[in-house]
């Protein structure tokens, strides 16, 4: 099996389509099929879905990541060695970690009750029939020294051909009639679908908007960020108001311990910190309160 049997397009290296998949078993090098620009490229594309074998799949939304990373690649490359099957392991490890999360902030959002949002599995949006998930490159990067951490797919030739060639695809598939609003999880990738352009000078997210496609981005779940995803993940009628917000968290922030050699931020520095957040999160729900019921 070679990875253009796994993404036809394969655009984002002439020699993509080529490589051949590693067997069962394989180390997490052996997926790497190419590597430019500081970027380490992997045969381990993940999605929450078989999309050559489901001719009924027509969900609701669409979640996006930015790319798979260490823990994706681990855990798929955990289930490939047991369940001997690609399409399995790269359903199994979309989105690894990150279900919960993602499940607790469609249901405090108001996401899952806009969309009649069902989640067969409570706690994994994997198979889910009204949830597609993918992300802007579609197999895993990392940085050359082996990290996850983030980077502006602008900046990188094979990420721009993955996300404009491929992931564009994806999400305008004729057959996916009910799917009317994307959902970007995080800002880097929000920044790229916002400056990677299609053609001329139409970016990736106004070729979705011509298209009748909703653009939002939700907080990822990483982290450093779960102070978004805690707030996200509040039903609206249990979200504290801005002022109580600011004074509950600057007096849990007062009784935590320093790490050493740190020194704790001032009241009014601290609390402009948390105020972004809450008005992101505001912000957010607010946008998705307008959503038509009946999309």
């Amino acid at each position: 099996m070679k990875l253009g049997d796994l993404c036809h397009a394969a655009p984002c290296f002439s020699t993509a389509a080529s490589f051949e998949i590693p067997s069962p078993g394989a180390t997490s090098a052996q997926f790497k099929f190419d590597e430019k620009e500081g970027r380490a490229y992997y045969a381990v594309l993940l999605r929450n879905h078989d999309i050559s074998n489901a001719p009924d799949l027509n969900p609701r939304v669409a979640v996006v990541g930015l790319s798979p990373g260490g823990n994706q690649i681990d855990e798929f490359r955990n289930v490939y060695s047991v369940k001997k099957n690609y399409v399995a392991a790269s359903i199994d490890g979309a989105f690894a970690g990150l279900h919960q999360d993602i499940i607790a902030m469609f249901k405090g959002l108001g996401i899952a009750e806009k969309f009649d949002l069902r989640f067969p599995n409570p706690n994994s949006i994997a198979r889910d029939p009204d949830i597609f998930g993918t992300s802007l490159v579609a197999c895993a990067s990392l940085w050359s020294d082996g990290s996850s951490d983030d980077f502006n797919l602008a900046d990188f030739e094979p990420a721009r051909r993955c996300m404009t060639m491929r992931f564009v695809k994806e999400i305008l598939n004729p057959a996916f009639t009910r799917l009317s609003h994307v959902f970007i999880l995080g800002i880097e990738g929000w920044k790229a679908i916002q400056t990677v352009k299609m053609r001329e000078d139409i970016t990736v997210l106004q070729h979705l908007q011509d298209h009748g496609k909703t653009v939002l981005m939700l907080p990822h779940p990483r982290k450093q960020n779960q102070a978004y995803v805690k707030l996200a993940s509040l039903p609206s009628n249990a979200m504290p108001k801005l002022e109580k917000y600011l004074e509950d968290r600057w007096t849990l922030y007062l009784k935590q311990s320093t790490k050493h050699g740190k020194q704790k931020k001032s009241e009014s520095e601290y609390k402009s910190s948390r105020k972004t957040i809450w008005v992101a999160v505001d912000t957010l729900r607010k946008e998705i309160a307008k959503i038509d019921h009946s999309q």
